[in-house]
């Protein structure tokens, strides 16, 4: 897994993806936690952190039909990336522990989602799922 597959470690030619960037964080993960994770990235509003639930549903629609993977993967997935979320805590320790302050920026919308997903987790597994 690439572990941090989002747009800005995408590079096009034209309207076309042409090489993945960062690999800093590639391991062996459940091949549907690369997916959701994707999802919360790439279909999430940046300055409140909600995700567009409706291109989030068409895309793992799409995601599930060309990998195979069952509803109750991405569930699992789901789950995981959720979890993982809520003691993520990679941008304070940027910024208290290493004193780097690259990450401040991306924190607002990170928390926000963290919590918004908590109270929509239902519906954010839904549209994973179904």
């Amino acid at each position: 897994m690439h572990g941090d597959f989002h747009p800005l470690n995408l590079v096009y030619r034209g309207r076309e993806p042409a090489a993945v960037l960062d690999w800093d964080r590639l391991g062996p993960k459940p091949r549907t936690e690369e997916a959701v994770r994707a999802a919360t990235l790439f279909f999430n509003h940046p300055d409140t952190g909600v995700l567009d639930l409706p291109r989030v549903r068409r895309y793992a629609r799409a995601y599930r039909e060309a990998s195979g993977a069952t509803p109750e993967e991405v569930a699992a997935g789901v789950h995981r990336v959720w979890w993982e979320r809520l003691n993520d805590f990679w941008m304070l320790r940027w910024r208290y522990q290493r004193r780097d302050q690259r990450a401040d920026p991306l924190f607002p919308a990170a928390a926000a989602q963290t919590a918004w997903w908590c109270e929509e987790y239902e519906q954010v597994l839904d549209a994973c799922v179904n």
